[in-house]
């Protein structure tokens, strides 16, 4: 169950009560939805309600697992598995904002899906691959990964579904490079892990492409053969001499599972590979928010509450917690419902206060576009027009509205 329902008298501070027991007009909370900052809330709640629902991905685990209830619930939380997570070697900061990193974000992400098609066909022809080529896009992708990732991640919202198998890859590759940024591995590893992103599907241009494109149900033979484009990837990029062993790592283990339900091999978490784990999260993660010929995509916030809940079982728990600290509750990109009705996109994320990013307004309260969006800083406690303090109601699916963000392209 991804919501928790929960007696009054178990809440503690830090937990984000998504729902009641009873209509919230019959209460006197302003926000359908808030986080629990104290005790005096607490004994508000009470007076009404004698259960709540309590949504965990936007609740604050660390203040929870601090607090005078950590002991009850510790065990349902989940360890962090913080212990054999990579000790960070540095602290990034953001150099620029997204609204100055953008026609940089844009430029790299162009020639990064060059080169994707380069390498990729260059293979499909019977050549080796072109690491040479493909690690001069993932250090252009690098540089502005590590002046502000919300811009690149802003993008992988604006790729085109007809190109999904392609731009897959350059999506995959930033998500990882944030990913890494946010442990604070050094630079050489951050493009490493980007440039392992970026080949690990190359194997599919082995692949028919009716199979690739097929949006029905995949036969268990269809499903046997797409799953060999991992070793057909691992063959490709053993091929070339200039392929670190890290990237083929990446690309023989992001399918596999942390209990053992993955492919090729079936290994269990203690044998796969950093990177590996850190790779199978991004590709998921991608593939769910993507529209693919078999699937709708999902709202970024509906993806991570899957992946948090899979966490401990398909994926390393504390790497998916990591996840979702690095690309935000609400990725930029976001389609976003304010308390005051408005409709807009998440355009940049707080890295300590995730529940109040700056959000590109589109549609009014009445969900009529806007003649000039505006961006509101969630952070600065505007309010709505009845005067009341904004906050995200909800995160809506991807074309709500009949809204494309890639319109209002900054």
């Amino acid at each position: 169950m991804k919501h928790w329902k929960v007696p009054v008298g178990e809440l503690a501070p830090g937990m984000f009560v998504c729902e009641l027991d009873r209509p919230w007009l019959d209460t006197p909370f302003l926000f359908q939805g808030f986080l629990i900052e104290s005790e005096a809330q607490i004994e508000e709640l009470a007076r009404y309600c004698r259960h709540v629902y309590v949504d965990p991905l936007r609740s604050d685990r660390e203040r929870i697992l601090k607090g005078p209830a950590a002991t009850r619930w510790r065990a349902r939380l989940g360890s962090s598995g913080g212990d054999d997570l990579p000790r960070p070697t540095r602290r990034y900061e953001e150099r620029t904002t997204v609204e100055e990193e953008l026609p940089a974000a844009r430029t790299s992400w162009s020639r990064a899906e060059e080169a994707v098609d380069a390498v990729f066909d260059e293979v499909a022809a019977g050549r080796e691959v072109n690491v040479r080529l493909a690690r001069e896009a993932v250090r252009g992708l690098a540089e502005s990964v590590l002046r502000n990732p919300d811009a690149l991640i802003w993008m992988t919202r604006l790729r085109r579904a007809d190109r999904y198998t392609w731009g897959h890859a350059v999506s995959v590759s930033i998500y990882l490079m944030a990913f890494a940024r946010h442990l604070g591995l050094p630079r050489a590893e951050i493009e490493l892990v980007g440039l392992g992103g970026l080949l690990m599907d190359v194997g599919k241009v082995r692949l028919p492409r009716e199979l690739l494109d097929k949006s029905g149900r995949l036969s268990e033979e269809e499903h046997r053969l797409v799953r060999e484009h991992v070793l057909y990837s691992v063959e490709a990029l053993r091929a070339s001499p200039r392929t670190p062993p890290a990237v083929v790592e990446i690309a023989y283990t992001h399918h596999e599972r942390s209990d053992g339900s993955g492919y090729p091999r079936g290994i269990e978490e203690p044998d796969i590979p950093l990177h590996g784990r850190m790779a199978a999260i991004a590709d998921t993660f991608d593939a769910m928010t993507s529209v693919r010929p078999y699937a709708p995509a999902v709202s970024a916030y509906d993806a991570l509450q899957d992946l948090y809940e899979w966490r401990g079982t398909l994926f390393h728990a504390g790497l998916v917690e990591q996840f979702i600290q690095a690309v935000g509750i609400y990725p930029p990109g976001t389609l976003v419902e304010l308390s005051g009705g408005e409709v807009g996109v998440v355009l940049a994320q707080r890295r300590t206060r995730q529940l109040r990013p700056r959000v590109l307004v589109l549609l009014g309260p009445d969900k009529a576009r806007l003649e000039a969006p505006t961006v509101l800083d969630l952070l600065q406690d505007p309010v709505d027009a009845r005067g009341e303090p904004q906050r995200i109601r909800r995160a809506l699916e991807p074309g709500a509205y009949g809204l494309d963000p890639g319109e209002y392209f900054l």
